[in-house]
């Protein structure tokens, strides 16, 4: 009898800050990721789990993530509508654990990317302001992947030459980050890197009114694991 997959749902939230004092336009950016508070498990016998780190610039190692609460790091101070701040680039290591005896593999599968507005007053529902839109391209994020064994490689060595790798938008979900499921023994190193031209359209598209305020991508992420049979 054939294993059914089994599913294992995470949340990141990617934050970004923005505080727009005036209209010189100044900017803080605050990430923050890994809301692990749900867990959905399609029915069947897999036994997946999830392994997920962050990389910490402040000491330049891979911070698990462990707890159900998100974790906050805060990337710098935007002084430039036109310069993102340093260290802005997220980056991401997972890998998905199987107990059972079955021959499995896995994928990580974005279900969904919402940009929401906030700021001291609660949400706001800003019409024009949509992840997906077609007009006024808010897709900010261009995602890099690479897979490796090595559960401890540097991010910033991987990703140093992005020139000779090739960098994807997501635009329609859901979207698999692997053109083909991985085996347990492989890392996913992924790095987000914000581009500068769609949150500046984001920007533009938030009323002055609403300053300062928090612009919070909150990204789905679906460990999907399948036995070989799933996978042929």
């Amino acid at each position: 009898m054939k294993e059914k997959k089994r599913n294992i749902v995470r949340t990141i939230w990617l934050m970004v800050l923005s505080l727009v004092a005036s209209a010189s336009l100044t900017y803080a950016w605050h990430i923050s990721v890994y809301n692990f508070a749900q867990t959905h498990n399609v029915p069947g016998e897999l036994t997946p789990e999830i392994s997920l780190a962050h990389y910490n610039y402040t000491t330049s190692s891979w911070q698990n993530s462990t707890t159900a609460e998100p974790l906050s790091i805060y990337l710098g101070k935007m002084t430039n509508i036109a310069q993102l701040p340093a260290n802005s680039n997220t980056y991401l290591k997972i890998r998905i654990n199987e107990t059972s005896d079955a021959q499995t593999k896995y994928n990580v599968i974005v279900n969904n990317i919402e940009t929401v507005i906030s700021n001291i007053d609660g949400v706001h529902a800003v019409t024009s302001v949509d992840y997906f839109a077609a007009e006024n391209a808010q897709n900010v994020f261009d995602f890099y992947v690479y897979t490796s064994t090595s559960d401890n490689l540097n991010p910033l060595t991987v990703f140093a030459n992005l020139q000779t790798m090739t960098p994807f938008k997501i635009t329609t979900l859901p979207h698999a980050l692997l053109s083909n499921s991985a085996t347990l023994d492989t890392w996913i190193y992924i790095l987000l890197k914000p581009d500068i031209a769609k949150v500046q359209n984001i920007i533009r598209l938030v009323p002055i009114q609403l300053s300062p305020y928090n612009m919070v991508f909150r990204m789905s992420l679906n460990g999907e694991v399948k036995t070989l049979d799933e996978n042929a």
